[in-house]
């Protein structure tokens, strides 16, 4: 069965769509995880940390967002190959960094901020095939 242009423009906009919203729940997660890990304090025995991040609704937040991230994964995979799709996850090597310098004031020194380049070309070229 053929696919019209329209229809395969669509599809390609919600993939798209999809991947824009999977890199922001990551993200999120990632911002959120470490919020919530800060809140915990200092905590000396395992079982008192596994107690603490139980009961902090951050951390609860982060969860939720890794099981939101699990089914918008499974629909990126019915749609695109593991290994054009896997490659597009190292955006979150970019977007990480970039919210964490700007939400919660870390630095990206010189050799990150060359790191993150290399990974940003690699991810152009891997990608390039979606």
């Amino acid at each position: 069965m053929n696919v019209s242009a329209p229809q395969q423009k669509l599809k390609k906009h919600r993939l798209l769509l999809i991947w824009i919203v999977f890199l922001a729940l990551d993200t999120m997660a990632q911002i959120i995880f470490k919020l919530g890990g800060a809140n915990l304090g200092e905590i000396a025995d395992f079982p008192g940390f596994v107690s603490a991040a139980f009961t902090s609704p951050m951390v609860w937040l982060a969860v939720v967002c890794y099981i939101a991230m699990f089914f918008l994964w499974m629909l990126i995979l019915q749609k695109m190959e593991v290994s054009q799709a896997f490659p597009l996850t190292g955006l979150t090597y970019i977007t990480v960094p970039f919210c964490a310098y700007f939400l919660l004031h870390e630095t990206v020194d010189w050799t990150r901020g060359i790191g993150i380049g290399i990974i940003l070309i690699g991810v152009v070229l891997l990608g390039s095939e979606a």
